[in-house]
């Protein structure tokens, strides 16, 4: 997806709990330090976590508040 998004010219900022500072920098990417701050910088918002008890609910209300007004959520 990075390399996607990079092809078409977008800035690119991630968000998870094993994204490490060096990792971000190896794939040329912002690495957000909270969730919600991704929301409220994103214009696009693409999610890639297995459903499992840790991820249920990773996301809520909050997080669509957050988001910019016209942003898109891809899941």
């Amino acid at each position: 997806m990075v390399s996607r998004a990079h092809a078409f010219g977008m800035a690119v900022c991630g968000w998870s709990r094993s994204l490490t500072p060096v990792l971000a920098l190896e794939l040329g990417i912002e690495n957000m330090t909270a969730l919600l701050d991704l929301a409220a910088s994103s214009d696009f918002v693409s999610l890639h976590v297995p459903l499992t008890s840790d991820t249920r609910c990773l996301i809520g209300e909050e997080f669509f508040d957050a988001m910019r007004p016209g942003a898109v959520f891809i899941n």
